[in-house]
């Protein structure tokens, strides 16, 4: 009989990982799944996944700098919905990393019609795309907002450009909280949607529908 993975097993990643994108995935999707993971000399580590049938890593390739390597994971058509484990190993020291596989079903618990499956599936490709080429995506740093009512909000950022991610995971709209975020928003300038190519600007009153993700992009 096989074993079963006890996360309790293996201490938490900490503050060992810098950023995983994409921050979760979905049951059923065609589109393939390659996590981009950071952390200090996280290519050195063998990753694996944990916590379920169906998802496993099936290729790790490593980048330029130690501290960036690229995953690829494998979700079978059967694969259940809910949250799995990044393990890393290297050297006898192993830690884990949640990581969610949600369910492909609208905010009314119904599955996606393929329309807008199609849409999501779009709009991942359309992200993957766009930031191959940006150097502050690879290179800036990162700014960390606390989570509030089930949104969560963050910044990449160099000397030049910077980067806004609003994620709202809840079941209804949320405007951003731009005011708190005014130690880095303050001075942001010609603002751009990602996903739409439209510019924008955001403010306090800029509403993010249920589970969706807001990502602008501006010059400093």
């Amino acid at each position: 009989m096989a074993m079963v993975f006890d996360p309790g097993t293996v201490g938490d990643a900490g503050k060992r990982l810098d950023r995983i994108e994409p921050l979760s995935w979905w049951t059923g999707m065609k589109t393939p799944l390659q996590l981009l993971v950071r952390g200090d000399g996280i290519s050195l580590y063998d990753i694996r996944i944990e916590g379920g049938k169906g998802v496993l890593v099936k290729a790790v390739h490593k980048a330029d700098s130690p501290n960036y390597c690229f995953v690829d994971v494998a979700v079978a058509e059967d694969a259940a919905p809910g949250t799995y484990w990044l393990v890393f190993d290297k050297d006898g020291e192993s830690f884990k990393y949640p990581y969610e596989i949600a369910a492909r079903t609208g905010t009314d618990g119904k599955p996606v019609p393929a329309g807008q499956l199609a849409g999501l599936h779009d709009f991942t490709s359309r992200l993957f795309q766009w930031r191959k080429g940006k150097k502050v995506i690879h290179d800036g740093k990162t700014m960390h907002f606390l989570s509030r009512d089930n949104t969560y909000g963050y910044f990449r950022y160099d000397d030049t450009d910077a980067v806004f991610v609003f994620i709202n995971n809840s079941r209804g709209k949320k405007h951003v909280p731009w005011s708190h975020y005014s130690e880095i928003a303050a001075g942001l300038h010609d603002g751009r949607n990602v996903l739409t190519g439209e510019a924008v600007e955001v403010s306090d009153s800029t509403c993010v529908g249920p589970r969706q993700v807001l990502v602008v992009e501006y010059k400093r």
